[in-house]
């Protein structure tokens, strides 16, 4: 009786059935997001902050955009005092062919004053946010330019901008 107890014993720990049990804590732990209150597109931790109307990195520093795109930032430090919105982008030969473009944006529903760009070349879309645009939490951003190119005329993507970064800077 006492040998086959310990066979069966044997047995038992030789197919497993002394394992520990999985604990949650056993689990991979994934990182927690921290958004970031500026970034480069070409920041790996960019593609977080990314929400939608952006295309792949390309030339390892910008992203084409489509007419309507957005971004979802941190308050920066002091927003308690308001903040200062800058996006900083292209617009390209072939876009401004099309004629003056405008950009105007939004936060958390809330427009902003649009600019007008003349000219193709390099461009910074600043605007001054007061401090009742940060509630706390995440600050969702909406752009949208008046000018696109549309899907189909030499690539699958509609066309608008090429943004190189966006941010907010506390006053």
């Amino acid at each position: 009786m006492r040998i086959l107890l310990v066979t069966l014993m044997c047995a038992v720990l030789m197919l497993g059935g002394c394992k520990r049990r999985a604990r949650a804590s056993d689990a991979p732990k994934e990182e927690a997001v921290q958004l970031l209150s500026a970034f480069a597109v070409d920041d790996p931790k960019a593609a977080v902050h990314l929400t939608h109307g952006f295309y792949a990195l390309e030339g390892n520093h910008w992203r084409w955009t489509a007419g309507r795109f957005g971004v979802v930032l941190a308050p920066p430090a002091g927003a308690y005092r308001g903040a200062r919105l800058d996006l900083k982008f292209t617009i390209p030969d072939v876009i401004a062919k099309l004629g003056a473009v405008t950009l105007s944006a939004s936060v958390g529903g809330t427009a902003l004053a649009p600019e007008t760009y003349p000219k193709s070349g390099e461009q910074t879309y600043s605007r001054d946010l007061p401090a009742s645009a940060f509630g706390g939490g995440p600050v969702a951003i909406e752009f949208q330019s008046d000018k696109a190119l549309a899907p189909g005329t030499g690539d699958a993507r509609e066309l608008a901008l090429i943004v190189v970064s966006v941010g907010l800077t506390a006053k």
